[in-house]
């Protein structure tokens, strides 16, 4: 078993999450196991969902450090594995240098955590890998337990919407039907002879009153997923963590 100079985990985190809802906060929480401080420290937050359907764009995430001041903005990316990663970094502001965790203490860093609309229902699993950086360089320094959590059905979804009849009011006659007859009525087939009468209006025939029938379809739209089980152990989950890390953090630096 390795052992890393910083113990990390995530605490605080609620069980369910609610696409579209507010963003929630939990906490990586760090503790510097050395007589040394870490400086330099970056979390690395790795998001594999059982579906394989969470693509970057669904997951909003910020972070405060140092705690008080303003939240930083993170941008999730996406790897080749499917994972949803994102490193607390702040490519804003150049002189974030990353956290630094003292010499025998404990840092908790604020996280907050929301879904857009369109993610789930699915079962997600959060983990952090911690990478100290070294100039160009980096080393694999910590990583968390698993933090599982569910993405949860809206809890209002859209209602549909009742075909509703067309609005009359009681006290205004039907309308007219004022379109000129074109024609006169046909003749019967069978004529009879009578005796002449006085002239009278014919009458026209028959109308066929319109009543057309409205219906509304609603048409669901949506994404099919194809359902694929990542069952991970702790063991590979680290592994797993440690090169999703590593490639995020080259990105990283390749952007700054």
């Amino acid at each position: 078993m390795t052992v890393f100079p910083l113990r990390t985990r995530i605490t605080g985190g609620p069980a369910a999450y609610e696409p579209g809802a507010p963003p929630r906060t939990w906490y990586v929480e760090l503790t510097n196991t050395t007589l040394r401080p870490c400086r330099g420290i970056h979390p690395v937050i790795v998001l594999t969902d059982r579906s394989g359907g969470l693509v970057p764009a669904q997951v909003r995430m910020a972070f405060t450090a140092p705690p008080g001041r303003a939240e930083r903005p993170v941008r999730p990316e996406h790897t080749d594995h499917r994972e949803v990663v994102a490193v607390l970094d702040d490519a804003t502001d150049p002189a974030f240098a990353g956290l630094t965790v003292p010499a025998g203490g404990t840092l908790r860093v604020p996280v907050r955590l929301a879904f857009a609309p369109g993610a789930g229902p699915d079962e997600v699993t959060a983990t952090a890998a911690v990478v100290q950086r070294r100039g160009d360089d980096g080393d694999w320094v910590g990583t968390s337990p698993p933090y599982r959590f569910t993405l949860t059905a809206p809890a209002h979804p859209p209602a549909s919407t009742p075909a509703r009849p067309p609005a009359t009011r009681p006290d205004t006659p039907p309308p007219l039907d004022t379109r000129p007859t074109s024609r006169p009525s046909p003749p019967p087939a069978t004529v009879t002879e009578t005796p002449p009468q006085s002239p009278s209006p014919s009458l026209p025939p028959p109308g066929r009153s319109p009543h057309p029938a409205e219906s509304r379809e609603l048409a669901g739209t949506g994404h099919r997923v194809t359902s694929r089980l990542l069952p991970l152990a702790a063991g590979a989950a680290g592994c797993l963590a440690a090169g999703a890390a590593a490639l995020a953090l080259t990105r990283h630096r390749r952007r700054r």
